[in-house]
């Protein structure tokens, strides 16, 4: 694994490009937002494109960039959730088209979104492309951040950390959380107020640092239940905070705060989050992490909203109390 960190990963894959040190997987970190995609499609297009130029951009105009902007390039794979979860026979599917040479392109693009959400047999599977890469293939995985892989999967990746000041632009601040959140579900931003979902986060993270949880529980679960809008706001923010304890919890320790701060979304509450990191372990991330998939599955279902906050938050002090 090499991890590469800078501001501009167009620059990266282009230097990579021009120095014929292209790497067969590529492994991006940030935040899955719609502007990370947007990256990612992107660079697929930049590899294609057959004017790259100092711009660091595709130009648009080849009959690559077309194709691939329209998804229909015969070269350009582009793999997501089927579901909740990528799936073994998505994966074989892929491996099945690029045993052979690219058919019109230089090279083949193989984007996986998500890919945090595969299964135990299809990461298995993809491990083993990975291991044996066929020429000219080049596969982009996006995820949250390491830990959310397999080790032997992340170790075979060159690793591009993007920071949220790229996705989100120059004017970004990470305690900005509004902005993150309505980035993820632009539904939400005319429906709910940036004020109303930063009190649903100051409410949600005083409930999983607080020793007494009663006050805090019905606290938080007014506020989450409060509308469809301000629950599915509130399962944005729980995730963001799920992936910020994993960062902590495995690469956290106080004298590394300066470096680490800057992949934390909710740097405002660093302490806070730091020392609920101590008290869990990532087997208990995973399992809360599924059951925030859960509720948003049952959301969309019309389950009543208040029954899902009150099942959310009786998980996090189950599994909470489990580890102490």
């Amino acid at each position: 694994m090499t991890s590469i960190n800078d501001n501009d990963p167009r620059k990266i894959i282009l230097k990579s490009l021009k120095e014929d040190m292209l790497s067969h997987a590529y492994l991006f970190l940030g935040p899955e937002t719609p502007q990370k995609i947007n990256l990612l499609l992107e660079l697929s297009r930049l590899l294609l494109c057959e004017n790259i130029d100092e711009d660091v951009v595709p130009c648009g105009r080849c009959i690559h960039c077309l194709k691939s902007k329209n998804l229909s390039h015969p070269d350009f794979f582009v793999i997501e959730p089927d579901g909740v979860f990528i799936k073994i026979e998505q994966i074989r599917n892929l491996q099945e088209q690029i045993i052979f040479p690219p058919l019109e392109a230089k090279r083949r693009i193989c984007l996986i979104l998500r890919s945090k959400d595969l299964n135990e047999s299809a990461a298995n599977a993809l491990l083993k492309t990975l291991e044996e890469p066929p020429e000219d293939t080049h596969i982009f995985l996006s995820a949250p951040s390491t830990k959310a892989l397999l080790p032997t999967i992340v170790s075979r990746c060159h690793v591009v950390n993007i920071p949220p000041e790229k996705l989100f632009g120059s004017e970004f601040e990470r305690d900005s959380i509004s902005r993150l959140i309505f980035s993820q579900d632009p539904t939400l931003e005319d429906k709910i107020k940036s004020e109303d979902v930063e009190q649903l986060r100051e409410a949600l993270i005083a409930f999983l640092v607080s020793n007494e949880k009663d006050l805090a529980f019905f606290e938080v679960e007014e506020l989450a239940a409060s509308s469809r809008e301000s629950f599915r706001a509130f399962l944005l923010i729980f995730n963001t905070l799920v992936r910020d304890l994993y960062i902590l919890i495995n690469e956290g320790h106080e004298k590394q705060r300066e470096k680490i701060s800057k992949n934390i979304l909710n740097d405002r509450y660093f302490q806070e989050i730091g020392k609920l990191a101590l008290k869990l372990n990532c087997d208990t991330l995973r399992s809360f992490e599924k059951r925030l998939k859960e509720c948003d599955m049952m959301l969309k279902r019309n389950v009543k909203i208040d029954m899902l906050a009150d099942n959310l938050l009786i998980f996090w002090i189950k599994h909470q109390r489990d580890n102490e």
